[in-house]
């Protein structure tokens, strides 16, 4: 399940992140360059697609089980089994929900990644390229890609763990400038962070239907826009401080996979949104520090915990001041989203 779907797929992605980062792939070992530039639709050798488990220690001590060995996807261009140059890098962050093979199998929109790569490097439309399909779901659906007490560091395995892994075990471009991160949904707002955060790791970020909130997109999102949403998570919220922490744990493990099969997307989001941001691991699962609280059967919203969900997905003009220097040093940044977005709080994002 992804937070949200468009018309667009991975090639958009692809493509785009191309079209704002020409000087990604300038930095490639000249044997690259010039084998491109002699014949640009007819590289030598067969691509690769491989599926690998990485370290991830990162995620040590998650409180949710999440294994500190992450699955990763490999997309190897067709010159570099014959070639000895090195590669420019796209790290690809998936939706919510969404596992790595989404984009191999065709279940995405019909979307293969080999077979999209191999055909827009035949035609000249890109130029070769390593791509890298990273896992971000957990326990919950979706790490958000950030670091938290309660899932574990996340946004630590994605810029350290896990391009130190692909540098050292791949012939890759070394310098920012030929490495860009790309996402989906929660993987586009994970991309945003990460580039801003990480300009001496990512040189270009692109982001497709990111997770991005406004002044009210907190309170108009699926998380709170029913008050019954509020109410049903406060019911289970109670229901697993009344057993000990062993106990709690697997309760939630239980109630969640029941909210998966009842499609309850709207308390799955809570969960792992929360989790995520507003983590509280000192209390019992789902280790969540939640703005609202009943008191007299009335709602009452905590202003402060407000805003640290607010910060999730919002304060997007905040971070773009705090980051500003970072940003300057991007090579490029892109946001691209629907006007019609089934989750209208995305667009006005």
């Amino acid at each position: 399940m992804t937070m949200t779907r468009s018309d667009h797929t991975l090639a958009n992605i692809l493509i785009g992140l191309f079209c704002i980062t020409a000087l990604l792939t300038a930095q490639v070992a000249d044997g690259q360059t010039k084998q491109n530039q002699t014949n640009p639709s007819a590289p030598t050798g067969v691509s690769r697609l491989l599926i690998d488990r990485i370290p991830a220690p990162s995620l040590a001590g998650n409180l949710f089980g999440d294994s500190t060995q992450q699955p990763i996807a490999i997309y190897l261009p067709p010159s570099y089994g014959t070639s000895k140059a090195r590669y420019p890098v796209i790290y690809f962050l998936p939706g919510f929900g969404d596992g790595i093979t989404l984009f191999l199998d065709g279940t995405y929109q019909g979307f293969k990644l080999q077979e999209a790569m191999d055909s827009l490097i035949r035609v000249g439309a890109i130029k070769e390229m390593i791509v890298v399909i990273v896992n971000g779901r957990n326990r919950l659906g979706g790490s958000f890609y950030t670091n938290s007490p309660a899932t574990g560091n996340w946004e630590i395995f994605i810029f350290k763990g896990l391009v130190t892994f692909i540098n050292n075990h791949y012939r890759t471009v070394l310098s920012p400038g030929s490495r860009g991160i790309a996402g989906h949904s929660m993987g586009g707002s994970g991309a945003l962070s990460l580039g801003m955060r990480h300009p001496d790791i990512f040189g270009s970020v692109y982001a497709m239907s990111p997770g991005l909130f406004d002044e009210n997109g907190l309170a108009e999102s699926p998380m709170f826009a029913d008050g019954k949403t509020i109410r049903d998570y406060l019911y289970l919220e109670d229901l697993l401080k009344t057993l000990d922490r062993t106990e709690a744990t697997t309760k939630l493990g239980v109630v969640f996979d029941s909210l998966l099969i009842d499609q309850r997307w709207d308390l799955v989001l809570t969960l792992a949104y929360g989790a995520a941001f507003s983590a509280r691991p000192s209390a019992n699962a789902p280790h969540i520090d939640y703005p609202y609280s009943l008191r007299n059967d009335s709602l009452i919203l905590d202003s402060l915990t407000w805003k640290h969900w607010e910060r999730g997905f919002g304060d997007l003009s905040e971070k773009i001041a705090q980051y500003r220097s970072n940003s300057q040093k991007l090579r490029g940044m892109a946001i691209e989203y629907g006007v019609e977005d089934e989750n209208p709080w995305i667009p006005r994002g």
